[in-house]
Formats: C-alpha cells, structure tokens, sequence
C-alpha cells in the first residue's frame, strides 16, 4: 500500500478535501443508523441488525469517527489549538442544542399528547440537564413508558461524548512538538496498540464502545499522516473490503477493520462520480439525520406508524427526519460553522501580522483559506 517513487495516485494526490464524496457518505452512515435503529424502536426485535458480530448502527458509527480522524487532524495540524477548540465547539454544541430543544418540548410534547406523561416543568429540567451533553436523564417525565425502548429519546448520542473526547486528545496531541515531528510513528502506534488492546478485550467476549470508536477515529488520523505514501487505488480497496469484513465476523477482530475501513471510506470519497460528489457539498445535513432519527422514529413508533412494518416505518422516518435535518443545517449549523470559521481566521490573520511563525509547539497561525468542515457526528 506505501508507495515511492511512483506516480500512482495516493490518498494526498487523489483525495481533493474541495471535491469529494466524504459528505454523501456522511449522509448515508446517517441513514443506516436510522435504518438499524428502525428494528428496536419500532418494536419489530430486541437489538439492532448485525454484521457478523457488529451492529449495523455501529459500523455506521465507525465510519464517521474514521473520516472525523482524517479531516479533523489535518485542520487541527493548521490551526492553533484554540481556534480548532472553537470550530469543533461550533461543529458539535449549536446543533446540539437546536435538537435537544426540538427533542423535549416539541417530539415528547407530541408523544405525551398520545401517551401522556408529559409537563413543561419535567421538560425545562430536561433540557437544562442536557445543555452540556452529559448527564441528560434521556426522557421527559413518563412519555416513553412502555414503549419498546422506553430507557431514552435519543440513543444516538451516547457518540459525542466520545467525539468530544477525541477533539480533546487530538488538541493536546499535537500541541506536543515531539507527537508533530514524528507523527507517523506516533499515529500508526497509537492505532496498532489500540487494535491490541480491542483483540484483548475482544477474547474476553466484548470491546466497549470507547476503545472502538477511539481506534477507528486514530485510523483516520493516522492515514492522514501516511497519506503521502499510502496508494489510493481499486485493488487496494478490494482487499481492504476483505479484511474488514472478515474482522467484522469475529468480536476478537473487530477493531482490526480500523486501518482497512477507514481506507475504503476514504477511497470512496475519492472514486466517487462527479455528479454524486456534489450531494451534500454546499448543504451537509448528515448530522441533523443522525441527531432527529432516533426521536422522530420514538415519535412515530407512539402514534401508530410501526403498524405500517418495518420498511414502511423505516421510509417515513426518513422522510420526517429531512425537514428537520435541513432546519438545524440552515437556521443553527451553517451559521455557527461560518460565524466560528471567520473569527478564528481573523484572529489568526492579527496573530500573523504582530508575530511571525516561530515553530512552537502549538502550532502556527491558522491559514485563512477554506477549509472542508466535516465532523463524524
């Protein structure tokens, strides 16, 4: 897969982060954690569907901590830690919040409405214990008693934790001048010993959810590091699609899809046709998709909407997540990116002006030119 001395495309030369696919597979990891969802919520079986000894809600998860591990690296190797604090700040929290607002007084209202178990009081203490993403009891009153999962509205989020955390490990990270001089040492160690530890975990019968998304997000950062000497071409993503789906078959193997299926997101982004690449370029929606499934598909599951099976369900969760997705890109999302993305170029462009670039650890001043703001939520 390292190349040198060729001319064969690599992940640096043949991934353009301006023209890609990344958003539309974003979208469509969105879209199969709806439709994995779809068998628990609407009643239709115990647990989401499997892939060998994955869930299919899970892989989904994967994919976008991998992406999330390629691009966020690269922006945080271009800005300062405080300006890549901010942007991911605005990436993850504005949206956040526009959702968990919709969640508790306008989805559980309508739910309580069918169901009762709902008051104002009961949602307000909600949405004030959910603002800072941890602690959030995950239901309003009694709305979702007896449902068949009546433990949460929005299972989703058990990942931003964890995504969170990441940004945080990846700030400090790279704020440290050895980890940036060698970072391909560093990057390709930290997701092999990550990979050990899972096939450790893995023989004792299960991986926690922590461990796994950590791997699959260092995969991503670690092809960026290697991007230079890692081909980009159809065999290599052929044998990449092997490996992970055998690693999926088997729990101890899980987290040894990491490299190969952080590669085959990637290369798809790439390979992409023209065309299909410009779904969701200008208009990424992918996170309020996977922000709204979870209780819009609660929602339809109280009024009645399952009856239809579980294709029928699944479709009109899809279409009822759309609307909403688009509010939160349109009213909260793309303006806070924007708003986040213009002061911290600003402030980058002062910092320039009164201090040259003097190789600190924190890195240099941010380079005020567009950047790709894609996040794995």
């Amino acid at each position: 897969m390292l190349t040198r001395g060729t001319q064969r495309p690599t992940l640096a030369s043949g991934l353009d982060l301006h023209d890609n696919a990344l958003n539309l597979l974003r979208l469509i990891l969105a879209t199969l954690v709806i439709v994995s969802h779809s068998r628990p919520l609407g009643g239709y079986g115990d647990d989401d569907p499997y892939f060998g000894r994955i869930k299919l809600g899970t892989i989904a998860v994967a994919g976008f901590f991998a992406v999330s591990g390629y691009l966020v690296s690269r922006s945080r190797l271009r800005q300062r830690p405080s300006h890549f604090l901010i942007r991911r700040f605005a990436r993850i929290y504005p949206g956040y919040w526009l959702s968990l607002l919709v969640t508790v007084f306008g989805l559980s209202a309508l739910i309580g409405a069918r169901r009762g178990g709902w008051s104002l009081g009961d949602a307000a203490q909600s949405f004030v214990s959910g603002l800072g993403l941890l602690g959030w009891p995950g239901t309003v009153g009694s709305t979702l008693h007896g449902m068949p999962v009546d433990s949460t509205l929005n299972g989703s989020l058990w990942t931003l934790p964890y995504e969170i955390f990441c940004y945080l490990a990846l700030a400090a990270g790279l704020s440290l001048l050895f980890v940036r001089r060698r970072l391909r040492f560093w990057s390709l160690f930290g997701v092999l010993m990550l990979m050990v530890a899972g096939v450790l975990k893995g023989a004792q019968g299960g991986t926690s959810g922590l461990l796994l998304l950590v791997c699959f997000f260092s995969a991503g950062v670690a092809l960026q590091a290697w991007q230079e000497s890692i081909e980009l071409s159809h065999r290599f993503a052929a044998v990449a699609a092997v490996v992970t789906a055998v690693s999926f078959l088997f729990t101890p193997t899980l987290l040894l899809a990491a490299l190969p299926f952080a590669y085959l997101c990637l290369w798809f982004g790439a390979v992409c046709p023209p065309r299909l690449k410009k779904i969701g370029a200008t208009n990424d929606v992918s996170y309020g998709v996977y922000l709204y499934g979870w209780p819009v598909q609660q929602t339809l599951t109280a009024y009645g909407v399952a009856g239809l099976g579980y294709v029928g369900y699944t479709a009109v969760a899809l279409l009822a997540v759309g609307p909403l997705a688009w509010m939160s890109w349109l009213l909260v999302e793309r303006p806070a990116n924007h708003l986040a993305k213009t002061r911290t170029a600003a402030r980058a462009r002062r910092a320039a002006v009164a201090t040259p670039v003097d190789g600190t650890p924190g890195g240099a001043p941010d380079v005020p030119r567009a950047e790709p703001e894609l996040s794995p939520n």
